[in-house]
């Protein structure tokens, strides 16, 4: 696997989880070591597991709307949701979703606390 088919698929992943179109992980697979039949959370953790092994993480950028492999750095950022400080690529529990057809003007229009 190279980097670009990581994020491709990575991208897939997220999609997917985003619109909840995947089987989550039960108490009993947990207990069982076990995942759900369609793979979803699985594939995630293998390529989060693949990235860390190159000394990757996998960030995504509001700017572009895409997601990308960087170096994993313990960066600090300020937080405007929490006003807390966040890992770079980490994302904050209380940020707004961005809707699928929404451009990041329209979001920030909607999300004035966070400008």
């Amino acid at each position: 696997m190279n980097a670009q088919e990581a994020i491709d698929a990575w991208t897939e992943f997220q999609r997917r989880i985003s619109v909840g179109a995947y089987e989550e992980r039960s108490f009993e697979h947990h207990e069982t070591g076990t995942w759900p039949a369609d793979g979803v959370e699985e594939s995630v953790a293998n390529l989060e597991t693949w990235a860390a092994k190159q000394g990757l993480e996998f960030c995504w950028s509001w700017d572009t709307h895409t997601w990308s492999l960087e170096p994993i750095e313990a960066t600090l950022v300020d937080c405007p949701y929490c006003h807390g400080a966040h890992y770079t690529g980490q994302v904050c529990p209380l940020m707004p979703r961005i809707l699928e057809d929404e451009t990041p003007e329209d979001w920030m229009i909607r999300t004035p606390k966070a400008l």
